[in-house]
This record gives C-alpha cells, sequence and structure tokens, in this order.
C-alpha cells in the first residue's frame, strides 16, 4: 500500500506542477529479447539476455517544458533526444524519443523489488531483436 501511495504522489506531483525531471543511474547494462514478443513477455518466459552491468553515473533530464531529453554520462558525453510522443501510462513516465532519426522508448517505472527502474529501448530491430538499455537503481527527482 505504501509503495502504491508513493507512486500515485509521484505521478500527481508531475502531472500538476513538474516539467522537468532528472533520472539519474549508476549501474546498467544492455538487453535483447526475440522481437516477436513484449519485454514483459520475453521476461515472464525468461527470454531477456542481458550484457555485465556497467558502471557510471549517468543523467537523463526530461523537459517537458523544450520537450527534450538531455543525457550527460560519466564522461561528460551530452546527447539530446527530441520527445516526439508522451505516452499515458501508470509509469512515472512514458516517451517517446528521438535523435538523429533514430527513435527510443524511455520508461521510468517502480519495479517488483520497489525500486524504481529506466528502460530504453530501440525502435530499431537488429537481427529478429529488440534492444535496449537497463537500469533497476534508478534515482528520480521533480524540478
Amino acid at each position: 500500500m505504501k509503495t502504491i501511495f508513493a507512486s500515485l504522489l509521484t505521478l500527481l506531483s508531475f502531472v500538476g506542477s513538474s516539467q522537468i525531471i532528472e533520472v539519474s543511474i549508476e549501474r546498467w547494462g544492455n538487453y535483447s529479447h526475440p522481437e516477436t514478443m513484449t519485454l514483459h513477455t520475453a521476461m515472464e518466459m525468461d527470454s531477456v539476455i542481458t550484457s555485465p552491468t556497467r558502471i557510471g553515473m549517468t543523467v537523463y533530464t526530461f523537459n517537458f517544458t523544450t520537450n527534450e531529453i538531455v543525457m550527460v554520462d560519466c564522461k561528460n558525453v551530452v546527447k539530446k533526444f527530441n520527445i516526439v510522443k508522451v505516452l499515458p501510462t501508470k509509469s512515472i513516465l512514458n516517451v517517446d524519443a528521438e535523435i538523429e532519426g533514430r527513435y527510443y522508448n524511455f520508461v521510468v517505472a517502480e519495479n517488483d523489488s520497489d525500486d524504481i527502474s529506466l528502460v530504453i529501448q530501440k525502435f530499431i530491430k537488429e537481427n529478429g531483436r529488440s534492444t535496449g538499455l537497463f537500469s533497476n537503481d534508478a534515482k528520480v527527482i521533480m524540478k
């Protein structure tokens, strides 16, 4: 119940006032699953392949006023994504974004361990597989 209340409070504060959400991660890995399945189904069927975890602070700033995501990684590389669509969700956020003609879906949501996950999935499939990046230690700050 506490978890549901915290998620609802977070979502309401976003809808009510916050136009900027900062998501930071320190550990992440890549994943892939058969393109014929959703990520959820692939997880249920134990069909997700993950890479070893990498470590280094990366911050994603979702600015809903300018409709962009600014990513700054642990080597101070900066990338700017254009937010194309904000999808209705029970998650903290779910947006489609584009950078240099490549499209991604960003989801920030509470996971089964009551932690926050960031999942970034590429729209383009690679060798019959959906691919992306995930982190289960995301920190969220509403600005």
